[in-house]
């Protein structure tokens, strides 16, 4: 149970936002475009391309941010597969325990489904 709330309440595998990104609050939206949204799509949201900080007046775009968007998709992808890692080895130790199958053919079958969650965990992000 504590595997599954760590993450939840420490936020390490949270995305980590800059303190510029667009938020309504502090920013005027100048520039969006409309994408889908909401249950199953069926709503259109706007999505901001330009904003301005309410304060500083400073213009920011999307293209500001990319690549802060891209290390960040690249760092939960490492989390998540490094913590999957440790389920991987509790999961094997315990079906060894009741001698189903050995450690390794466990270990390999639970870091292939790792490895698919963190790379699916890298395409979304």
């Amino acid at each position: 149970m504590a595997f599954f709330a760590l993450p939840l309440f420490t936020g390490f595998l949270s995305y980590d936002w800059l303190p510029q990104e667009y938020d309504e609050r502090n920013h005027i939206l100048i520039e969006s475009h409309s994408v889908e949204c909401g249950h199953e799509g069926l709503n259109s949201c706007d999505a901001p391309d330009v904003w301005k900080d309410r304060k500083t007046g400073r213009v920011y775009r999307e293209s500001d941010f990319i690549s802060h968007h891209r290390s960040e998709s690249i760092r939960i992808a490492v989390l998540s597969f490094l913590y999957g890692l440790i389920a991987c080895v509790f999961h094997a130790w315990d079906k060894r325990k009741t001698n189903v199958e050995s450690f390794v053919v466990v270990f390999r079958e639970a870091l292939v489904v790792n490895a698919v969650v963190s790379v699916f965990v890298l395409i979304v992000i």
